[in-house]
C-alpha cells in the first residue's frame, strides 16, 4: 500500500474507520488514513504513559473525552485499564477494585487511575411499585401493543367486568367507592412475561401421527400427567398465587387477612349483585393464620349489628359440611375499607365459573345435555338437604350463585350466610323460606333446560315445551308447584339417576388416582438426580486423586456418563428416557445387579454393582454436607 496515495482516494471518505469502532482511535489518522474520522470525539484524546506509553498525566481519565463541551463518557480500549461501571445520573465512575494487588483474580491499578477521585458506591434500593413500567417500542420509536389492549378511561369505563380469577386484569384505575385516593395500575397484571409459556411443553402428537404400539410398549407421554390436566392445574395455581400492587383504595390488611386481590369489578346494580340493596365486592385474600388462600365477600355500608347475630350465623353455617356448599370460614364486621362493612370469608376455588358464565357467556360455551341437568339436580338436592337439616335457608339460588369447580360438572352453592346477618332481628318463617328454595331450584333448572335442543333450544319457560324427557318434566312441575315439598319426596322421583351420577364421580376419582400414580416417584427420582449433580463436575475433582482413574470415586463419574452420556456405535448421542429411569430406579433401590462401566477411551472397564454405587454416592454426599 506504500505506492498508493491515500489522500487522493475519495470513495472511502464516507465510510467510518474500523479502528475508531474497535480501538477508539486510529494511529494512521494524521498519516493520511482515507476513512472517515470523528475529529470532535477522538482527536483530542491523549494516552497516558505510566502503564502504556508516552505523555503521562496523573489527572487523565480515559473514560471521559477531553472535549469540555460534553460530559458524555467515551470508551477508549487502548487507554482504559479495565471496565468500570458508571453511575446512572453522573458521568463519574466507580472502580471495582479499591486497591492494586496482583493476586489471582485481581488487576493491578495504574498509577494515573489512583489519582482520580473515587466516589463511594451506595447500592440503590429497588422499589417495583415506584419504578416506571417498561413500554416496548419499535425501531422507529412507536410504542408496541401486540395484545391490542387499551386501558379504559376511568371516567367512562368505570365498570369493568372481570368474571374469571385467572383473567388478566386489564384496568386503568380501581373504582373509588369510599375514598378519593387513586392508584395507577399496569395495563396487564401480572405482566405477560411472568406468565407461564405453555407452548414450551412438548404436546401430544396428533392422532394420525401416533405410532401403533404393542401391548407392552408405551410412549413418553404415557409416563407423565396428561398435558390438558397439567395445564389446567398450573393455571389454577397461577390464579391462587396472583398478587396485586399495594396502595390505593384497597387496604393491605383486613382482620386476619392480607394481600387482597379484586376479582369482580362489575358494579352494575342487579339481582346477582344485590344483598338487600347493599353493594358488594369480591376479593381473593391470604390468611395470616394458616397461610391458605380464601375468598372474601365484602358487603358495603352495613349498619352496626349485634355481635351475637354475627356469631350465631357464623357457627350455624360453619357446621354445614357438604361438598356442594362453599364452606363459610369467617364472618366479621370491619372498618378497614372506610365504612362499616360485613365480610364473609369462604373457601377459594380458582378458575371457578358460575353456571351462567359456563353455559351462557364464556367462549366456547359448554353445551348443556340431559346428563348435565340430572347431575346438577342431584348435587343441588344434596346441598338443600344439608342446609335444611341445619334449620337454615339458601336465600340466593340462581345461575350466578352456583359455581362450577371442576369436572365432571361439579357444582357448589356460594355466598351463603351474609343475608342471614342482614335479616337478623326480623320475623322469619323458616319453613316457608325452605319451600321457596325448591321453587328457586325449579326455575334454575328450567332456565338451563331452555338451552337444550336445536338453535339454542326452546325460547319459552313452559315446562311442556322443553326438550327434556318426561321424568325430568315431572320433576320440574313438582318443584314449581304450590304443594308442600321435601328433599326425600323429591329424590324418590329420580332415584335411579343418582346411581349414574355416583358412577361418574367414582370413575373420575379413579382416573385422577391413576394420573397421580404416574407422578408418584417423581420426587424420589428428582432428589436422586440432585444428589448426583451435587457430586458430579465439582472443581476440586480436577486435583483430587480420589477422582482420578485409579481413585475410589472414579466409578461415580463413569456411572454418570453411562446414564446420561450414552452414544451409539457411530458416536451419535442417545436420548433414551427408559434407560435413565431404569438405571436411577436400580440405583435408588440398591439392587445387586452389576454393570460394566467403560472409560471414554475404551481402555479400562470397571464392573460394579448398583448397591456399591449407591453406598459410594451416599458417602461422597455426606462428605460434601460436612
Amino acid at each position: 500500500m506504500s505506492g498508493i496515495g491515500w489522500d487522493k482516494m475519495d470513495w472511502p471518505k464516507d465510510i467510518p474507520c474500523r479502528n475508531i469502532t474497535i480501538y477508539g482511535f486510529c494511529k494512521k489518522e494524521k498519516e493520511g488514513c482515507p476513512f472517515k474520522h470523528d475529529s470532535n470525539d477522538y482527536t483530542n484524546v491523549k494516552a497516558p504513559t505510566s502503564a502504556y506509553g508516552e505523555n503521562s498525566n496523573s489527572s487523565f481519565n480515559p473514560l471521559v473525552s477531553s472535549n469540555t463541551g460534553s460530559s458524555t463518557p467515551k470508551f477508549n480500549a487502548k487507554t482504559s485499564a479495565s471496565f468500570t461501571p458508571m453511575s446512572a445520573k453522573t458521568s463519574s465512575f466507580v472502580p471495582l477494585n479499591s486497591g492494586s494487588t496482583n493476586g489471582i483474580g485481581s488487576v493491578a491499578e495504574p498509577s494515573w487511575l489512583s489519582a482520580v477521585p473515587q466516589p463511594s458506591y451506595v447500592s440503590p434500593t429497588y422499589n417495583p411499585y415506584a419504578t416506571g413500567s417498561f413500554t416496548p417500542s419499535s425501531s422507529a420509536g412507536n410504542p408496541l401493543n401486540p395484545m391490542g389492549i387499551t386501558p379504559p378511561d376511568p371516567a367512562t369505563d368505570f365498570n369493568l367486568p372481570i368474571a374469571n380469577t385467572a383473567t388478566a386484569m386489564s384496568i386503568g384505575q380501581l373504582p373509588q367507592a369510599d375514598t378519593d385516593a387513586k392508584v395507577n395500575l399496569p395495563i396487564m397484571y401480572p405482566p405477560m412475561h411472568s406468565l407461564l409459556q405453555y407452548h414450551l411443553y412438548a404436546p401430544d402428537p396428533p392422532p394420525h401421527l401416533r405410532a401403533s404400539l404393542r401391548p407392552n410398549e408405551r410412549m413418553v407421554q404415557d409416563l407423565f400427567i396428561p398435558n390438558e390436566l397439567r395445564e389446567q392445574l398450573v393455571k389454577r395455581n397461577l390464579a391462587s398465587l396472583q398478587i396485586f400492587p399495594l396502595g390505593g383504595a384497597i387496604p393491605s390488611v383486613v382482620q386476619d387477612y392480607f394481600g387482597l386481590v379484586p376479582l369482580d369489578f362489575n358494579k352494575n346494580s342487579g339481582k346477582k349483585d344485590s344483598f338487600m340493596g347493599h353493594k358488594n365486592s369480591l376479593y381473593k385474600v391470604f390468611s395470616n393464620v394458616d397461610g391458605k388462600v380464601y375468598l372474601l365477600r365484602r358487603i358495603h355500608l352495613v349498619a352496626n349489628l349485634e355481635p351475637s347475630y354475627i356469631s350465631k350465623t357464623f357457627h350455624a353455617w360453619n357446621n354445614v359440611d357438604c361438598n356442594n356448599v362453599v364452606k363459610l370460614v369467617d364472618l366479621f364486621l370491619t372498618t378497614q375499607f372506610g365504612d362499616s362493612s360485613l365480610c364473609a370469608v369462604y373457601d377459594f376455588y380458582p378458575m371457578a365459573n358460575s353456571l351462567y358464565e359456563d353455559h351462557f357467556v364464556n367462549f366456547p360455551l359448554k353445551p348443556i345435555t340431559q346428563e348435565y341437568l340430572w347431575s346438577y339436580l342431584v348435587q343441588l338436592c344434596n346441598a338443600l338437604n344439608a342446609v335444611h337439616s341445619q334449620g337454615l335457608v339458601v336465600d340466593i339460588l340462581d345461575l350466578h350463585k352456583v359455581i362450577v369447580t371442576g369436572s365432571p360438572g361439579r357444582i357448589k352453592i356460594a355466598d351463603c350466610g351474609p343475608l342471614d346477618v342482614l335479616k337478623a332481628g326480623k320475623m322469619r318463617d323458616i319453613t316457608a323460606e325452605q319451600q321457596e328454595s325448591f321453587v328457586k331450584l325449579g326455575k334454575l333448572l328450567i332456565e338451563l333446560a331452555t338451552k337444550l335442543g336445536p338453535e339454542g333450544g326452546a325460547q319459552t319457560e313452559s315446562v311442556d315445551n322443553l326438550v327434556v324427557d318426561e321424568r325430568f318434566k315431572d320433576v320440574l312441575k313438582y318443584l314449581v308447584s304450590d304443594k308442600p315439598k321435601s328433599v326425600t319426596e323429591l329424590t324418590f322421583m329420580f332415584h335411579s339417576k343418582i346411581f349414574s351420577v355416583i358412577d361418574s364421580s367414582l370413575a373420575y376419582a379413579e382416573y385422577t388416582e391413576g394420573v397421580l400414580s404416574k407422578e408418584l416417584e417423581n420426587g424420589r427420582l428428582f432428589r436422586l438426580i440432585c444428589k448426583l449433580n451435587f457430586i458430579y463436575g465439582r472443581m476440586e475433582q480436577r486435583i483430587d486423586v480420589n477422582w482420578s482413574e485409579s481413585g475410589e470415586k472414579f466409578p461415580i463419574l463413569l456411572f454418570y456418563d453411562y446414564v446420561f452420556h450414552q452414544v451409539d456405535a457411530s458416536g451419535k448421542n442417545i436420548m433414551d428416557l427408559t434407560h435413565v429411569l431404569r438405571c436411577l430406579n436400580k440405583l435408588d433401590a440398591g439392587v445387586g445387579e452389576k454393570v460394566a462401566l467403560v472409560t471414554p477411551d475404551e481402555m479400562n472397564c470397571i464392573i460394579v454393582s448398583y448397591k456399591e454405587l449407591r453406598d459410594l454416592i451416599d458417602i461422597t454426599f455426606r462428605m460434601l454436607c460436612q
